[in-house]
């Protein structure tokens, strides 16, 4: 028997993570929309796995607390989104978290098959 998946999760940072189901849904804007712009052609997205997807953006203290740094190239406002990040500093976060929330027990391994048994960026999750 499988385990129930859980709505919802609390990362060891404070990252609330919620559960979106497998499903497919058309990204992108019609062309009788107003405002339409060309590039945004409408396409079919298609998710063959459950994953989760943070609640909110990641604050400038949460990716302090995993990374040891704030690369916000402004005024630092703690509980604002962090910004100014990479690719590769966003995937270094996801990797560092992981990490972290495995050592605090947060995820076990294995935790998710759909996940791969880590954090990733959304642009990760793949489509079918």
């Amino acid at each position: 028997m499988s385990k129930p998946e859980i709505s919802e999760f609390q990362s060891s940072t404070g990252v609330v993570m919620l559960r979106v189901a497998a499903g497919s849904f058309t990204m992108g804007s019609p062309e009788s929309e107003d405002g339409h712009r060309i590039w945004e052609q409408q396409r079919d997205v298609t998710f063959v796995n459950p994953f989760y997807l943070g609640k909110s953006p990641v604050t400038q203290d949460q990716y302090e607390a995993v990374t040891g740094t704030n690369p916000t190239d402004h005024e630092a406002i703690r509980d604002a989104p962090v910004d100014s990040v990479n690719w590769d500093q966003a995937n270094e976060y996801c990797q560092k978290l992981t990490k972290v929330d495995r050592e605090t027990g947060v995820l076990l391994d294995g935790w998710h098959p759909a996940t791969a048994s880590r954090l990733r960026l959304p642009r990760e999750s793949g489509n079918a």
